[in-house]
């Protein structure tokens, strides 16, 4: 995939990145980014997203990426078995 686009650096030596580059890249605030110089390029590139600690019941949990669409998928699989108790003919 190929995709150019052009930005600027502010006064404080931010650079913006394009909303189409984030969303096609899945980068969202706090993506932690690479960066290496070579040549007199300038390369970033997201670092490998590690679990996110979240506080359930007062204790720190690691939520990880996979755990959260098994979480859905247990969600979606709970409530498919309890339609078909209540409609034991239906189909989904």
């Amino acid at each position: 995939m190929g995709m150019s686009d052009e930005t600027k650096m502010d006064r404080f030596g931010r650079v913006l990145i394009p909303r189409r580059v984030r969303e096609v890249l899945e980068l969202t605030a706090g993506t932690s980014l690479s960066i290496e110089v070579r040549e007199g390029e300038l390369a970033l590139r997201p670092q490998p997203r590690g679990p996110t600690l979240v506080r359930k019941g007062g204790v720190l949990v690691a939520q990880v990426e996979a755990l959260q669409e098994l979480d859905g998928f247990e969600k979606r699989a709970r409530a498919s078995m309890l339609r078909h108790r209540v409609h034991p003919t239906r189909r989904e």
